[in-house]
């Protein structure tokens, strides 16, 4: 019995030992293991970090050239509505210049009818007036033969009543009515010399009344004095807008950098591509309205924003958070 519990206790020690050899060679093999995933991973992470510097940076680089293209456009654009507005302003000048002169030779002309028109006017009033006048002489001419015709009849009458050799209240009589009729008939004659002269005057007053409304319709056709039209307005320069570029990254900006089994959580790096997401977009939008639309694809950075009616925002995915290690 004795020796079957020594046995059993050699035995027993042995397999003691033996599981702890086991042991002991699983948990070296285990540690290597980790030691060798551990190196694998930080080699990864090393590599991820730069190449995550250099996307930033490259982004950053993109996104400053897209704003600088931006402001080229923007100043052409404005060059081109500059020059446009001052050849408008020149043709405006132009064309004022050409109103001015065609104005002053048409109110030159206007003038120059307007003095013809007044000299005819003036002539034909003269003559209408010399023509009325000279038939009222006519008319003065012929009453005088008629009268100087009546007075010859009266006489020969008396002379033929005297001739009969009549006396008493009969020749008397007869000499009275021949000198009575010469009277009468003097006095049809004035009466008619007093309404040609009526008739001559009544004339002159309708020619300077047709002259008066002759001269007034020659006045309304008259134009008026030329007066210079209003200058256009002088055409400025078209503004151009103020944008921020980006600032420079600083060392905080990539974070630390990794570290051989320490597991990095969210830090600067990713605050700052937050920050950078809400800022970007607004200074792109300066352009969305004072320029051509441009696009900017590809490469850019993921996220919202806009910039040139492209889709251009930023993603905080570049950050370090839990798990950047891969650990």
């Amino acid at each position: 019995m004795a020796l079957g519990a020594i046995i059993g206790g050699v035995l027993g020690i042995g397999s003691a030992v033996i599981g702890a050899s086991s042991q002991s060679r699983a948990a070296d093999k285990q540690e290597k293991a980790a030691k060798e995933q551990a190196k694998k991973q930080y080699e990864y992470d090393q590599e991820k970090y730069y190449m995550n510097i250099d996307r930033l940076l490259a982004d950053r680089a993109f996104t400053i050239e897209g704003i600088q293209i931006g402001q080229r456009n923007e100043k052409t654009l404005a060059d081109l509505k500059d020059s446009v507005a001052l050849d408008t302003y020149e043709q405006q000048l132009n064309e004022r210049s050409l109103r001015i002169r065609q104005a002053t030779k048409q109110y030159a002309k206007s003038s120059q009818l307007y003095g013809y028109q007044k000299t005819f006017n003036d002539f034909a009033a003269r003559t209408a007036r010399r023509g009325e006048q000279l038939r009222f002489n006519e008319q003065l001419k012929s009453a005088a033969f008629d009268n100087q015709d009546l007075i010859i009849q009266s006489l020969q009458e008396r002379g033929a009543i005297q001739a009969r050799g009549q006396g008493g209240k009969s020749t008397a009589r007869l000499a009275s009515n021949a000198i009575g009729a010469l009277g009468r008939n003097q006095a049809i004659i004035q009466e008619e010399i007093l309404g040609g002269r009526r008739a001559r005057d009544q004339g002159i007053r309708r020619v300077d009344a047709q002259k008066l409304g002759a001269d007034i319709q020659a006045f309304s056709n008259l134009m008026m004095p030329i007066e210079d039209p209003l200058m256009p307005v002088v055409p400025r320069a078209t503004p151009l807008s103020e944008v921020q570029l980006p600032r420079e990254f600083q060392d905080f900006d990539f974070g630390p950098e990794p570290i051989k089994g320490a597991v990095a959580t969210g830090g600067a790096s990713a605050a700052w591509m937050n920050g950078l997401a809400t800022a970007l977009p607004s200074v792109a939008g300066l352009f969305q309205n004072s320029g051509p639309q441009m696009s900017y694809g590809g490469g850019g950075f993921g996220g919202g924003g806009s910039f040139g009616g492209t889709n251009l925002g930023i993603s905080s995915g570049g950050g370090y958070g839990a798990g950047f290690f891969g650990l």
